[in-house]
């Protein structure tokens, strides 16, 4: 169930079709996704020193959120949210996001369809960081 819905920005004018994709895919292939329009889901997490928050699933792959005062109220919930993609050497993986929803329930499993179709590895040895 979807307890809020948050859009923020022109979410129709971002361009290009949304990939919905698991946080494990994005750190698998970072590169691969840079500057794609993605959705995924997770848990919101922060670190105080740097302040910083991200999403991260129940194996810990991780990606930064933009901006931070858009989840700094959403610390432990699960959320989905839609966004560009980036991946750089100085800032890591992120998402500028668009559109937020605050999900009802608790983590979810990872996919077993994991890899499908892009000839992805699977989890053995994958292991996410900011």
């Amino acid at each position: 169930m979807v307890v809020a819905i948050v859009g923020i920005g022109v979410f129709g004018c971002t361009g290009g079709s949304v990939e919905h994709v698991s946080l494990a895919e994005l750190v698998a292939e970072q590169d691969a996704y840079h500057g794609s329009l993605v959705s995924a889901e997770g848990n919101v997490q922060t670190y105080d020193q740097p302040r910083h928050y991200w999403i991260e699933d129940i194996r810990q792959h991780r990606v930064e959120l933009f901006p931070h005062e858009l989840v700094e109220d959403l610390i432990g919930q699960r959320i989905r949210v839609t966004g560009r993609f980036t991946f750089r050497d100085d800032r890591g993986r992120g998402i500028d996001v668009d559109d937020l929803e605050v999900l009802d329930g608790p983590p979810t499993a990872l996919p077993s369809t994991f890899g499908a179709g892009r000839g992805l590895p699977g989890l053995a040895g994958v292991a996410g960081v900011l």
